[in-house]
Order: C-alpha cells, then sequence, then structure tokens
C-alpha cells in the first residue's frame, strides 16, 4: 500500500457558511481550491446537498450547477448506507419536510467512501466538512458516532495547505 489520501465529504451548512464567510465573487481563489478538489475526485456531496442549495437563487446555486461532479447520485450502496443511519439516528432527518434532509445521505455518502482505495492503491481517508453544532444528533455526533472524523472548513484549508499571497 502506498499510503493514504484525504477525500472529503461536503453538508450544505459547511457551503453555506462558506459562501457567507468567503464570497464567490470577492474572493474567488476559495472557489477555485474547491473545483481543484472536485476536479481530484476528492470533494463531494450527495445530490440531495444540491437539492438543498437549489432552494436559494443565488450565486450558490449557480457554483453548484457549474460544479456538477461534486454532486453524487444516489446508488444501491448509497441508499442501504442511508436506510441504517436513518434507522441508528432517527433524529437526524425530519420525515415531515418536502425535500428530504441533506444529512443522512452525507454520512451515507461517507460510509460508502471510507475504506476505499484510490486507484494508485491508497486508502481514502474519509473526512466530512460540516458547520453543524452538536445539538441532539446531528452530523457531527453521527460521525463520531461511525468514528468518521468530521471537520469544519478552516480545518480544510489547514489540511490542504492552502495559503494566500
Amino acid at each position: 500500500m502506498n499510503g493514504s489520501v484525504n477525500v472529503y465529504v461536503i453538508d450544505t451548512s459547511a457551503l453555506i457558511d462558506i459562501k457567507r464567510t468567503y464570497p464567490l465573487k470577492r474572493i474567488p481563489p476559495i472557489w477555485r481550491w474547491l473545483e481543484s478538489l472536485i476536479k481530484e475526485g476528492r470533494l463531494t456531496a450527495p445530490q440531495e446537498v444540491f437539492n438543498e442549495i437549489s432552494r436559494y437563487t443565488d450565486d450558490l446555486k449557480e457554483w453548484g450547477e457549474k460544479n456538477p461532479d461534486l454532486f453524487v447520485k444516489l446508488d444501491l450502496t448509497q441508499i442501504m448506507k442511508v436506510r441504517e443511519v436513518m434507522t441508528k439516528h432517527p433524529q437526524l432527518f425530519d420525515p415531515e419536510k418536502p425535500v428530504p434532509d441533506a444529512d443522512p445521505y452525507v454520512i451515507g455518502l461517507a460510509l460508502e467512501r471510507r475504506g476505499q482505495r484510490t486507484v494508485e492503491m491508497k486508502t481514502m481517508n474519509t473526512i466530512v466538512i460540516s458547520h453543524e453544532g452538536s445539538k441532539k444528533s446531528h452530523i457531527p455526533d453521527v460521525c463520531k458516532a461511525y468514528t468518521i472524523r468530521c471537520i469544519r472548513f478552516e480545518e480544510l484549508m489547514e489540511l490542504e495547505d492552502w495559503k494566500f499571497g
């Protein structure tokens, strides 16, 4: 085995906070760095994250439309993982919502990616990026239950050694 590589699954909360803190039109390098991770196949989100950001007509929605490779369509393995997450952590979603919560899908995608190997036979360290707080049972708590690392965007910048200047 030739080491490991970090891959990330990002939640809606993180994308919205990144947009607020680092506006697309004011700080484009941040968004180009994210796009480079998408092109490398190292940054993904379930399709449900796009569905959540699509409710807004703003530059984040437009950015998502321009970066369709970020969003992974649901497959059978993910469905099985999402069902497991929803069974073990029913407080993670609201069944009454007309648009399903992306949270169980974020965890499901992370579980699917965990342990996969790249073409170079590197193990993928799957990390979830979320800006949710730890109240009731949200993404950070469920990640902890599955021993999946959960970070904020600033930690991603540090892990990837992104620097301005």
